[in-house]
């Protein structure tokens, strides 16, 4: 419900990763994938933590917050607002029909890994085993996809999006560019675009 309203706000991706390790309680999310369970451990990894939990929120690549937890959410946006160096990028279709994104010149230090994200922007599930069992639940911004498209190491960069068809069946109705510093550090660019207006 929190990640619903920070959708809203001008200036804020959220994008919800449905993870696989709560499968085993009875009720498998159609909406997880181990990949994205990977993503998570790999942040955790590189902040030092032992642990992953649910709900969590990484904000801009960085700060762990209790995903449900407002004021600590609130706290971290406006950390990360000071902190973080957000560059900006252009995603476009050419006139041959591509789709690129390009970046800009800047001095990141660390090399980005470029992810092309497809989601839905908002899906609703019936959950039929667990703590949750017999709600129904919405969930916001619903990853669908996560490819790697690239490497930006500081020059400017023109990087064409390849959807796979794996992708483009998932019934996306959205798309982002995230570029994290290394590939699970801080984000240091990111945009969302209307899957229409790309593929």
């Amino acid at each position: 419900a929190l990640l619903g309203e920070l959708k809203e706000r001008q200036y804020v991706l959220p994008l919800s990763f449905h993870v696989d390790y709560w499968d085993y309680i009875g009720w498998r999310d159609r909406f997880a994938d181990p990949v994205y369970t990977q993503r998570q451990r790999a942040y955790a990894e590189v902040q030092g933590a032992s642990m992953v939990y649910t709900p969590q929120m990484i904000i801009a690549g960085a700060i762990d917050v209790v995903g449900s937890d407002r004021k600590a959410v609130e706290k971290a946006l406006k950390k990360a607002y000071t902190r973080n160096t957000m560059y900006r990028v252009q995603v476009m279709r050419e006139q041959d029909g591509r789709v690129v994104v390009q970046f800009p010149e800047a001095p990141i230090g660390v090399p980005a890994t470029i992810w092309l994200v497809t989601y839905q922007k908002s899906a609703e599930s019936r959950v039929k085993a667990g703590e949750n069992a017999g709600r129904k639940l919405i969930t916001y911004n619903v990853v669908r996809s996560l490819q790697k498209v690239g490497m930006w190491y500081g020059p400017a960069t023109e990087i064409e999006l390849k959807l796979n068809a794996a992708a483009k069946a998932s019934s996306p109705d959205a798309c982002a560019i995230i570029a994290n510093q290394a590939e699970h550090g801080p984000i240091i660019a990111a945009a969302a675009f209307n899957f229409s207006n790309a593929w």
